[in-house]
């Protein structure tokens, strides 16, 4: 049965299923090749396996690998690749199949947090923001020999709940803005869409560009953002109400106003560093699909039902 198959056995399906989609995506891909010292799929396990190891470094990373899960890898062929631009194309064609694959499972299984707004539904909604780290201790220096944060943009999809690594904006080489690098990922983006999908950002203040976004219109790219102070002609205040209250919404309407649907939409579910944890420990033991699952019900704690107004 599929749920006594170890957790780490689910990955690795999906994995292979996002490369078969990526290679049939494409005529003929440029970034596909056969490399017997380290094949893509395997380059793509170690990267997962990297990301879940509580290791210091590569090489302590790959001494793990070797030591405890019997897997030998010389130390060139894993840094060399690192730097393999055929490799990023490969991780880029890979990345958007695994990410379509995943959102069809939510899909299927009902997850939808704007169903609730059938005015949305030809718009792709990501609310994006720029996330850096500490450089790496390997990061070159520039000409004046200094390093910054590395980091780049991460888009969290509104509809699915589903979070992805949108594009870089520095590796700590060179220090970069985040906004010219998203306006660099949209224009590339433009060219290559054929989708009549709609786009919707929600961005912090420094994305607004009245003249820019203007003229993203024609490629159906728009953007919601907080208005700067020196952006407002009148000042406008907050009306409160109770968002308790279920006929609110009457009552604007009756003033020929609404209320922002968002208030009456479910929170994305958040997961716990627990079970991120757990998702970790899991893969690397070998558990199963099905004892993990039962691990994770055992500690789910039943809400407080909330006493209604009498």
């Amino acid at each position: 049965m599929l749920k006594d198959l170890p957790l780490s056995e689910h990955i690795h399906q999906h994995c292979n299923e996002s490369m078969e989609r990526a290679l049939l995506a494409e005529r003929h891909p440029l970034w596909a090749r056969s490399c017997p010292e380290l094949k893509d799929i395997d380059f793509i396990r170690l990267g997962l396996l990297r990301c879940i190891s509580v290791v210091d470094s590569g090489r302590h990373f790959l001494q793990a690998n070797e030591q405890i899960y019997g897997q030998l890898l010389p130390h060139s062929t894993y840094f060399k690749s690192l730097k393999s631009h055929r490799r990023t194309s490969m991780l880029e064609a890979f990345e958007q199949q695994s990410y379509h694959l995943h959102s069809e499972t939510l899909l299927s299984q009902g997850i939808d947090y704007l169903k609730e707004s059938p005015e949305l539904d030809e718009y792709t909604i990501e609310a994006a923001d720029g996330h850096f780290i500490d450089h790496a201790c390997h990061t070159e220096k520039n000409s004046k020999g200094k390093v910054y944060a590395a980091g780049g943009i991460y888009a969290l999809n509104l509809r699915s709940g589903l979070l992805r690594f949108l594009c870089l904006v520095t590796s700590g080489t060179q220090r970069h803005q985040e906004i010219p690098v998203l306006r660099d990922h949209i224009e590339k983006q433009n060219k290559g869409n054929n989708s009549s999908q709609k786009h919707l950002y929600v961005y912090d203040k420094t994305v607004t560009d009245f003249v820019w976004w203007d003229r993203q219109k024609r490629h159906a790219n728009y953007m919601i953002s907080m208005l700067k102070e020196n952006s407002i002609a009148t000042l406008v205040e907050s009306i409160p109400f109770d968002s308790r209250h279920e006929i609110r919404q009457q009552q604007a309407q009756k003033r020929d106003r609404f209320v922002n649907p968002l208030f009456f939409q479910a929170r994305i579910s958040r997961i716990s560093s627990y079970t991120i944890r757990a998702v970790q420990n899991a893969i690397i033991t070998g558990m199963s699909l099905q004892c993990f699952m039962s691990s994770l019900v055992a500690r789910l704690v039943s809400r407080p039902q909330l006493i209604g107004e009498h």
